[in-house]
């Protein structure tokens, strides 16, 4: 099991972009629940996903940059990105399920 250690000078950046990745998957959980209950609300909700996604990736490049300038090992610079990415792949999830329900809202209302 891998545990990483952020330095503390990443932990501000840290939560920022784990909030923005929550707003992202509750935005998409609300849009599921609209595609049930009010699918012309789907698009709107949606459009949300995608914000968070794009916040979600400045954040990630920011962080990745201040890893890499930092003076830590490369071993654990690697390490630390590699996880910052995890992160960040759950926004892109949460995009991608965003779009493929946009289309099946769509398909729905013809």
């Amino acid at each position: 099991m891998q545990r990483p250690s952020f330095p503390a000078d990443f932990h501000e950046d840290l939560v920022s972009l784990t909030d923005v990745v929550i707003d992202s998957s509750e935005s998409l959980c609300i849009s599921v629940r609209s595609f049930f209950r009010d699918i012309k609300t789907v698009r709107d909700n949606a459009h949300k996903v995608s914000f968070y996604e794009k916040e979600s990736d400045k954040l990630t490049s920011n962080l990745q940059r201040k890893i890499f300038e930092s003076s830590l090992a490369l071993d654990q610079k690697m390490h630390l990105r590699y996880f910052v990415e995890k992160i960040d792949q759950i926004a892109d999830q949460a995009e991608d399920i965003a779009d493929e329900l946009q289309i099946y809202s769509i398909k729905r209302l013809i």
